[in-house]
């Protein structure tokens, strides 16, 4: 191999390349590449080649004796990138762990993404159901804890994220990006500090200003959702004061942006689209 590259012409991706796919010549030309197994022979770093009749008879042979001596539950599997991406291995793996009732199965999502996917069940009935902000229409993007300049979208496979942002602003719309460090997104676009792991008071604060101001719609709350009156009850003491000195933002610029959403929200064409990753994920988690 020589070179890997993207196809411009491809309807989806229009060129779009991952970092991990373009890193594969190195990757597979690297002189540290492992080729065969490793047994540890002395202290940290210490290894000698061994084959692959003996690494897999050591490793089945310890483990049948794990199990014998504490059960099934002393062993677990570990799952992510890049076997994540990859059906035969998710397949295998789950046969294999079915076939020695494995009882702790983990995996990259549990700490990455499954705040966003336990969402995704609670609103839509699935956690595979992943919501897609229309970036390419909307008239304010707000990007809470996450990179997209650097991480293209992740989850919402947008292929030409830096574009789609940028759209917006071309349109005379603006992208606000809530994120305790100045990243690459927060360089191009606006940038609202927040004290790290503490989402829940801004979006607690916000909330409450969208429903003070009456920026909510009753119609839409009647036919798709349940207890609103009950969020409303729990909502009315985080007010932008209470939440400040715990996440940093000033009340006064959580209270603008909430009218700053409300007045896009009744602009014709695009409304508001909101964008969050591993940031208020793990401060979900974390409360």
């Amino acid at each position: 191999m020589i070179k890997i590259r993207s196809d411009p012409d491809h309807v989806h991706s229009r060129g779009h390349f991952c970092k991990k796919a373009s890193g594969m010549i190195e990757l597979t030309y690297d002189k540290d590449r492992l080729l065969y197994p490793m047994k540890r022979s002395g202290g940290p770093g210490e290894f000698t080649r061994i084959s692959w009749e003996q690494a897999y008879t050591e490793i089945a042979e310890k483990l049948q004796r794990i199990r014998a001596q504490h059960g099934p539950a002393s062993f677990a599997t570990m799952s992510g990138n890049p076997p994540a991406f990859s059906y035969a291995n998710l397949i295998s793996m789950t046969s294999f762990a079915n076939a020695l009732d494995v009882k702790w199965r983990y995996g990259v999502n549990a700490d990455d993404s499954s705040a966003f996917q336990g969402a995704s069940q609670i609103l839509f009935g699935s956690s595979s159901l992943i919501s897609k902000p229309d970036i390419w229409r909307t008239k304010l993007l707000l990007i809470v804890g996450a990179n997209p300049m650097v991480s293209h979208g992740s989850t919402i496979s947008e292929p030409l994220i830096g574009q789609a942002m940028k759209s917006v602003v071309d349109r005379g719309g603006r992208v606000i990006v809530i994120d305790p460090r100045r990243t690459e997104t927060a360089q191009r676009f606006e940038h609202v500090p927040i004290k790290a792991g503490a989402d829940s008071y801004f979006f607690s604060a916000l909330l409450h200003e969208l429903i003070a101001q009456g920026h909510t719609d009753q119609s839409f709350i009647d036919r798709h959702t349940r207890k609103f009156e009950q969020l409303r009850a729990q909502m009315q003491s985080c007010t932008p004061e209470w939440a400040a000195p715990h996440c940093g933002i000033p009340a006064q610029t959580i209270r603008q942006l909430a009218t700053d959403i409300g007045a896009a929200s009744r602009e014709g064409g695009g409304g508001v689209a909101i964008h969050g990753r591993t940031g208020p994920a793990h401060s979900a988690m974390a409360r």
